[in-house]
């Protein structure tokens, strides 16, 4: 689940997308992200700080991975000053992503009364982020990541 940290972006052709990954300090799944360094045109990015979010335009992705210490993760992007950083790109109409302990962190509240994320017993108010549904329809079905998609059953 967890590989070597490859910290380096790199993209292939014109940059049309970025994807910014938050790199909490306990990462989790970090080795999901790496087949983004293939896609021609988009650029993968390791954030750390505002700074690294900074020249994001509406188009881009910012993507709160898993963590394995979600509650000290959450108190480490607040430190770093992340959290506003997400909130102003995601109110300028940017995407924002939380995977497993980054979509908590989402949450209006992270509540862990038995301590089992590892940092005792307590209770930890979040931002609140409201959640909505989307219908995704690939325009070109013959891309890596949408040559097995099926359409949506749902009416449109």
């Amino acid at each position: 689940e967890d590989g070597v940290f490859d910290d380096r972006s790199r993209s292939t052709g014109d940059v049309v997308l970025t994807v910014a990954v938050i790199a909490f300090p306990r990462i989790s799944n970090l080795d999901e992200y790496h087949s983004l360094c293939q896609l021609p045109g988009v650029n993968l990015l390791w954030a750390r700080s505002p700074a690294d979010l900074a020249g994001l335009g509406a188009s881009d992705w910012i993507i709160l991975p898993g963590s394995k210490a979600t509650s000290a993760d959450l108190a480490w992007l607040r430190a770093q000053g992340l959290d506003r950083a997400v909130t102003s790109h995601a109110a300028r109409g940017g995407r924002v992503l939380g995977v497993c302990g980054g979509l908590q962190m989402l949450g209006e509240a992270l509540i862990d009364p038995h301590g089992i994320d590892g940092n005792g017993p307590g209770r930890l108010r979040t931002a609140a982020f409201h959640a909505r549904s989307i219908g995704v329809a690939a325009s070109t079905p013959t891309t890596q990541l949408t040559s097995d998609a099926r359409p949506d059953p749902r009416p449109s």
